[in-house]
C-alpha cells in the first residue's frame, strides 16, 4: 500500500505544480466535494483497478487549503483525471474522511 501512497504523493505533486491560478472559494462543502466524484462515477466503475483519491493541505501561511482530487488506475499507476481547488474552510466531514497526511481514497 507504500508503494501507491508514494504514487499518489507524485501525482498530487504534479498537478500541483502544473495548476493554474485558482479562485478561492469561501466554504468547501461535503456535498460541493463529493459532487466532483459522483460526476466521475460511471468512469470510475469502468475499471476496478480505478480509484477516486483526494488530498488536503492546509497552508501555515494564509490557513487555506488546497484540495486535489483525482482517479487513479491501479494497475497502470496513471492519474486519469484529477482537480484542484482552494478554500478558506472545509466542512468537517471533509476533514474526518482523510488520514493524518490529509490523504483519502474513496471507492466507486
Amino acid at each position: 500500500m507504500s508503494s501507491l501512497w508514494k504514487t499518489f504523493g507524485i501525482a498530487i505533486g504534479v498537478a500541483v505544480a502544473a495548476g493554474v491560478a485558482i479562485a478561492v472559494i469561501a466554504y468547501l462543502t461535503y456535498d460541493k466535494f463529493i459532487q466532483w466524484f459522483r460526476d466521475r462515477l460511471d468512469f470510475m466503475r469502468l475499471d476496478p483497478d480505478r480509484l477516486g483519491f483526494s488530498k488536503i493541505q492546509q497552508h501555515l501561511d494564509t490557513g487555506n487549503y488546497t484540495v486535489v482530487r483525482g482517479v487513479f488506475d491501479q494497475e497502470t499507476q496513471e492519474v486519469l483525471a484529477i482537480d484542484q481547488q482552494e478554500a478558506k474552510n472545509i466542512d468537517l466531514d471533509i476533514l474526518h474522511n482523510h488520514d493524518e497526511d490529509g490523504l483519502a481514497v474513496w471507492h466507486a
